[in-house]
């Protein structure tokens, strides 16, 4: 019995899936991109690279989460997903929607960073950093100032026939842990969490969402130290480079790609045409509101 297809639009390519996915925009036509159940193989013939979670051949990634399911990505094109007989929907999608995606827009050369996004009066702005720093946060605080939202944790940067780098936006769903939700305002029972047992939920920006692809203005690392108050700080030209670079999505999945020195051209090419600047705040209290401000202060609202 054949499966019913899902078709979706993200990161600028039509998906065919035998998997719902909540929260993707709906999509129609050739599929780029093909995300079907099946069995994935236990290993990769001519592996590059063997790690504990992960192989990469040439043209193929698998991700192997005990628990969660098998993915096994071929030539960019199509991602087979075997699930663990016990694993929850969510837990299967959180991945499908974050990593094994990010590998498969590697695989196509994409340029993926590690940020949320949004689009303040028609320029792309990347909020970066380690997880946890407040990055989805202070999207979310933007959104809620009516600025359009383009993509949280994958974000995918293209050229313009210029060279003008470009955000494509990615899906509507912000992830956010509960003291982010609260301090939003939100209200968490409303909310469906990315995992099961996990204090993180999915906050729907439909409303606010860019379905067009935005130029990228500026890209602020956020960095939380002994600070006292919040500090905007300039960069070096080497910080800068060494900024975007640090950004990069799981970097270690490139090495097996062909694709480490494709991405530092890149980078190279974001530190010289993006207003690049550092963030950072102290590490104790709530300080979103100073956060907005003086990083409206930096881009000049």
């Amino acid at each position: 019995m054949r499966r019913k297809q899902f078709f979706y639009n993200a990161y600028g390519l039509t998906i065919a899936s035998d998997f719902y996915l909540p929260g993707l925009v709906e999509g129609k036509g050739s599929p780029d991109v093909v995300i079907r159940y099946g069995t994935v193989p236990d290993a990769l013939e001519n592996a590059i690279i063997n790690a504990i979670l992960f192989q990469v051949a040439p043209g193929k990634f698998l991700l192997n989460l005990d628990g969660v399911a098998r993915y096994y990505i071929i030539d960019g094109r199509e991602i087979i997903v075997e699930p663990f007989a016990t694993a929850a929907d969510a837990d299967v999608q959180v991945f499908l929607l974050g990593p094994v995606l990010a590998a498969l827009l590697q695989l196509r050369r994409q340029f993926v960073l590690h940020g949320a996004a949004v689009a303040i009066n028609g320029q792309g702005l990347i909020l970066s950093g380690d997880s946890g720093v407040g990055k989805s946060t202070l999207a979310g605080m933007l959104c809620k100032k009516n600025h359009e939202f383009l993509t949280d944790e994958v974000c995918v940067i293209s050229l313009s026939s210029k060279g003008q780098p470009e955000i494509v936006p990615g899906h509507p769903r912000l992830k956010l842990w509960a003291d982010a939700v609260e301090e939003l305002g939100e209200a968490i029972a409303l909310l469906p969490r990315v995992r099961n047992g996990l204090e993180k939920y999915q906050l729907p920006l439909d409303k606010m969402f860019s379905v067009k692809t935005v130029p990228l203005r500026w890209f602020c690392q956020l960095t939380r130290d002994n600070t006292k108050e919040v500090q905007v700080l300039k960069l070096t030209d080497s910080e800068k480079l060494a900024t975007i670079a640090t950004n990069t999505y799981r970097y270690w999945f490139l090495s097996g790609k062909g694709g480490r020195p494709a991405q530092l051209k890149q980078c190279r090419h974001l530190a010289n045409t993006v207003d690049i600047f550092r963030i950072c705040y102290p590490m104790d209290g709530f300080w979103l509101d100073d956060l907005v401000n003086r990083l409206e202060e930096e881009i000049g609202l």
